[in-house]
């Protein structure tokens, strides 16, 4: 009898430790599953912060764009208006050249006249 108390007080203790172990491994897991949970978070934190601040550099950069195409633009119709402003003055002038020679024939035409008459 008491051989069978002392073999039984073994398997307990066997069964004991190998409860502990089961109980430390899935205390373990656990502690990994809070880990990788609190990692996956911050990652998540970081992911979503690199994010906006990619957002904010793309707005950045599309704002200096803009800001460059703005002033091309500018530019461009800067030289429009002045090409149009020559372009104006060349007609005036051609407008001013043609009546003086318009002026000029109708002067010599009086003075042909008066010299007939």
């Amino acid at each position: 009898k008491q051989w069978y108390q002392r073999r039984v007080a073994i398997t307990a203790g066997r069964y004991r430790k190998v409860a502990m172990a089961e109980l430390r491994l899935r205390r373990q897991r656990a502690l990994m599953r809070v880990r990788m949970k609190i990692i996956d978070e911050a990652s998540e934190r970081d992911n979503v912060h690199m994010q906006r601040i990619r957002l904010f550099e793309m707005a950045h950069l599309n704002e200096k764009e803009r800001q460059a195409r703005l002033e091309q633009f500018k530019q461009e119709e800067d030289l429009r208006l002045l090409e149009e402003d020559e372009m104006k003055r060349m007609k005036e002038l051609r407008v001013k050249e043609e009546l003086h020679q318009l002026l000029e024939r109708s002067r010599e035409r009086q003075a042909e006249e008066e010299r007939l008459a």
